[in-house]
């Protein structure tokens, strides 16, 4: 989450980054814990202890059947760490979430600014989603947002992850020899989700950059890579009576050290696994289990063959030259994940991490949201995209400058009364060529509503049917201009246009 006031400048701005609970210059920790069931009160982040039962990951939840989310590691290690009692709808997770990390900011900004400094800031939030997520995830977000008190839809926007680290990251390096027609691969590898997308600059000063191949992305993160490890170490001592989830969460917490600094070169390693006895066929000493290099490649191999075969595939499919590969995120700063990337790419390709791994993607949220507010000011910009399904649009390109229109006809006899809502069906299509007709590949997209009590019913015309009944016949045209993350409709009936369309996405 990011926030944005119309008084910062899109080509310079400076970004706090107050400590979170006590932690400066990390991120909060996407955990929740209610209090003895009362979902009222809460606490979240670093508040809550690495021992406990948690809700962690919730935000995944939102989509669960994503492109991409149901990978192969989701299923064959699914979390094995105990979660608390009770059933919490996801909605809640993230709003409740949502609602903590606003107030938090709040109260920083309590402590920096004066009260008349605080009144006068107009703030508009930017939320950034995974790349593959579905549009009915992308809209829960929004509603979460705004159930958290963040203001309405108007003040919240949405962004792709991979695209507002992009924009950051660019925006940094275009200083440092980037040319029109360069095509960088942008990898954000985080905790839960890796989200790939290509860019090739088009111009500079203002850079403007154009998709150079559709994002990309899988569960596959690094939290992948605790719960291997947690199977490792059940597979391995599991049958030992003294085995309990209190040295397994005392492992954990040591194993979330050594994937940070692991380099494929160091070790070996040393996790404690006390009052486990000591076994020198299993590696006990003293209390602590020894891992040398090979071991913890093993862990981490079924993960970085995920990772690398996003990128590659993503290289593939940009059909250019790529000048590099840039890795964002935590996990992105790993040296095991870059060697191997280095490897797997080869000599003619850069592989090189983000200048602010950690903050790419809310700087880059930012940077999005400033140029909203002033497109004079903008340093970097991402006009257009590539689609990635048929909706009922031409083309394979997508200009958030040009709203898309969908025609639809609708009729009524006029004894059943005027028409005031009309509800029609977005389907959508995956497939590389869209079929004429609702085959086994087309599905629904959205059913869109469209309120017509604001057109005069002397506007709406009227005609005798075959069976000599008076009908209400309407021609309207729903209009669809689609964003990095977001898609806004409207309704269009004889030349006058209605911001009175909802959609609710399936």
């Amino acid at each position: 989450m990011s926030s944005t006031s119309q008084n910062s400048s899109v080509g310079q701005f400076k970004i706090l980054e107050p400590r979170i609970l006590g932690l400066p210059g990390q991120k909060a920790l996407r955990t929740l814990v209610y209090n003895n069931l009362n979902t009222t009160k809460y606490r979240w982040g670093s508040q809550v202890q690495v021992s406990e039962p948690k809700h962690e990951w919730f935000k995944l939840l939102l989509d669960p059947n994503r492109s991409g989310g149901n990978s192969d590691l989701a299923r064959k290690y699914p979390s094995r760490l105990p979660a608390p009692s009770g059933e919490v709808d996801v909605a809640k997770l993230v709003t409740d979430y949502l609602s903590a990390l606003r107030n938090h900011m709040e109260k920083i900004l309590e402590r920096r600014l004066p009260r008349a400094a605080r009144e006068r800031i107009s703030k508009e939030y930017i939320l950034t989603v995974p790349e593959m997520w579905s549009e009915k995830a992308r809209n829960d977000t929004l509603s979460c947002a705004t159930s958290s008190g963040m203001g309405n839809k108007d003040s919240i926007h949405i962004i792709s992850e991979p695209e507002a680290a992009a924009l950051y990251e660019l925006n940094e390096r275009s200083n440092f020899g980037i040319e029109v027609d360069d095509t960088f691969v942008v990898c954000d590898a985080g905790g839960g989700t890796v989200d790939l997308i290509s860019y090739t600059v088009k111009s500079l000063k203002p850079t403007v950059l154009e998709e150079a191949a559709p994002g990309s992305g899988s569960a596959c993160g690094s939290t992948f890579l605790n719960r291997i490890f947690a199977d490792y170490l059940k597979s391995r001592f599991g049958g030992n009576p003294k085995w309990n989830d209190k040295i397994l969460w005392g492992a954990m917490e040591q194993f979330d050290n050594i994937k940070r600094q692991f380099d494929g070169r160091s070790g070996p390693y040393r996790i404690p696994v006390a009052p486990l006895e000591d076994d020198k066929l299993k590696g006990i000493n003293r209390g602590e289990l020894r891992l040398d290099k090979d071991e913890i490649k093993k862990i981490f191999e079924p993960v970085i063959k995920e990772i690398v075969k996003l990128v590659q595939s993503q290289i593939s499919d940009a059909g250019r030259a790529i000048e590099a590969v840039l890795l964002i995120g935590g996990f992105g700063q790993n040296v095991y994940l870059q060697d191997r990337l280095k490897e797997a790419v080869g000599d003619q390709i850069n592989v090189y991490e983000s200048m602010n791994p950690w903050t790419a993607v809310m700087r880059g949220a930012v940077i999005r949201g400033l140029e909203e507010l002033s497109p004079t000011l903008a340093t970097i910009r991402i006009p257009s995209r590539r689609a990635r399904k048929h909706i009922g649009i031409e083309g394979d390109v997508v200009n958030e400058s040009k709203p898309y229109q969908i025609h639809f006809y609708w009729e009524q006899r006029k004894s059943q009364g005027r028409p005031n809502i009309i509800r029609m069906t977005i389907f959508q299509c995956l497939d590389r060529q869209a079929p004429l007709y609702k085959l086994d590949g087309v599905r629904d997209l959205a059913e869109v509503k469209a309120n017509l009590t604001s057109i005069p019913e002397a506007e709406i015309d009227q005609e005798p049917g075959a069976d000599d009944q008076v009908y209400y016949k309407v021609n309207l045209d729903i209009e669809m201009t689609c964003f990095s993350a977001w898609t806004v409709f409207a309704l269009l009936y004889k030349g006058k246009r209605y911001d009175t369309v909802t959609a609710a996405f399936v």
